[in-house]
């Protein structure tokens, strides 16, 4: 009898359901409950719960760690960084010399010890920049945030400019659905402050790429709110079918929501990473045979900042796409007829949950190809494949007790 029955999966489904009924017992009272049905308690008061913007507090304690870790690194690393840069240019220098030896075809000596005095010259420079905290402090405050910094701001205003400031100017701030007035968005205004100095006495990273990070991640946790209060408006319609697609929305927003909070960790510990053996990025691109290091460290940071800014981008659009579904189709999403059975509202909602499933993986396949680098991480992947696995098991396990039902 249970030969065939995936044990995993039955688990997995158990639990979003435990879940799901544990959730929705606690939406009121009982005797709200009995007067207005099981979702009597007011979607815009539970959604609002959204908005808190708890994601800020982890990432400054990450970036504020990291900095730490990485300034306090490099004392350690640039003590032999000069001596190391010497004795690889002693090596290279050596087998420079006994290919040309051994070879009849090379060049003259002349050109031979020309390409020596070059390698010498590129070597000795590379070799100070690393050895000096002076020199690695100005390259990583003239360069490398101000072009970090510059990604965060651009995805910054972007969500700002789609954030509904217009809507919110004239006064058309609320979408109806199902009867109720979902209020569309709140202004947000991501002001750039300066971007700040990396600092080895103080140990910390600038304060400006934090701010900004700050900013795009309340931005993205205003604009999921609706999300969140289309989902709960939904369960408080009679029938089965319209809480199957509430549960659906409240999961894809959340996998979204918890994801950003992944990939945002996993690229700050990404560009930490790659600032913290600055002086071997730089020291390995002095020779041939190591100088794609360099270009992998530097495409590592730019990536890790564009991932951010397209992920942002990704989701505010998606969620303008759904506000406009919405708005265009008031009439047909408040008749709360047509949604119980296939219906066009349905459908339309289906589209929405894998509209916002899938900006998470849209911007890592845009960041990759426009920037380069590599996006993806076991650490984001398998926590985006573990909460996308439950989100398919609870949406297979409610569609089968309907089709069952149906039967």
């Amino acid at each position: 009898m249970f030969k065939g029955v995936n044990i995993k999966q039955f688990l997995k489904v158990a639990m979003v359901i435990c879940f799901a009924v544990f959730m929705l017992t606690g939406c009121g009272d009982d005797k709200d409950s009995q007067q207005n049905g099981a979702f009597a308690d007011d979607s815009s008061t539970v959604a609002d719960s959204h908005r808190e913007c708890w994601q800020s507090g982890m990432i400054d304690l990450l970036y504020e760690n990291m900095g730490k870790v990485a300034m306090g690194m490099y004392t350690r690393i640039t003590d032999g960084a000069l001596p190391l840069m010497m004795i690889a240019f002693a090596l290279w220098t050596v087998f420079r010399l006994l290919k040309f030896v051994g070879s009849f075809t090379e060049d003259s000596p002349a050109e031979i010890w020309n390409e020596i005095v070059r390698k010498l010259f590129v070597c000795l420079i590379c070799g100070l920049i690393a050895s000096s905290t002076t020199q690695l402090l100005w390259l990583l405050n003239t360069i490398v945030f101000p072009i970090y910094y510059a990604f965060l701001e651009l995805g910054a205003a972007i969500l700002t400019s789609a954030n509904g400031e217009e809507a919110f100017k004239t006064g058309k701030t609320a979408i109806g659905v199902f009867g109720e007035s979902i209020n569309n968005s709140r202004p947000l205004m991501c002001s750039a402050p300066a971007v700040g100095k990396a600092s080895i006495e103080n140990l910390s990273f600038p304060d400006g790429p934090r701010t900004m990070m700050d900013c795009m991640i309340c931005a993205v946790n205003e604009r999921l709110t609706l999300g969140y209060k289309l989902s709960f408006e939904s369960m408080k319609l009679p029938g089965f079918m319209p809480i199957l697609i509430g549960l659906f929305l409240l999961i894809c927003f959340t996998f979204v929501k918890l994801g950003f909070v992944f990939y945002l960790v996993d690229s700050i510990f990404r560009f930490t990473m790659m600032v913290t053996i600055l002086p071997v990025l730089v020291m390995s691109y002095a020779f041939k045979q190591t100088e794609s290091w360099a270009k992998t460290g530097f495409k590592t940071i730019i990536n890790s900042a564009a991932l951010m800014m397209f992920i942002a981008v990704m989701i505010a659009m998606a969620l303008l796409a759904m506000e406009q579904i919405l708005s265009d189709n008031s009439g047909i999403f408040n008749n709360g007829m047509s949604f119980t059975e296939l219906s066009v509202p349905f459908m339309c909602l289906i589209l929405v949950g894998f509209l916002i499933l899938s900006s998470i993986k849209l911007a890592q396949q845009v960041t990759n190809s426009l920037v380069g680098g590599n996006s993806d991480s076991a650490f984001a992947r398998r926590a985006a494949t573990l909460a996308a696995t439950i989100a398919k098991g609870a949406f297979k396990g409610a569609w089968g007790l309907i089709s069952r039902k149906k039967g």
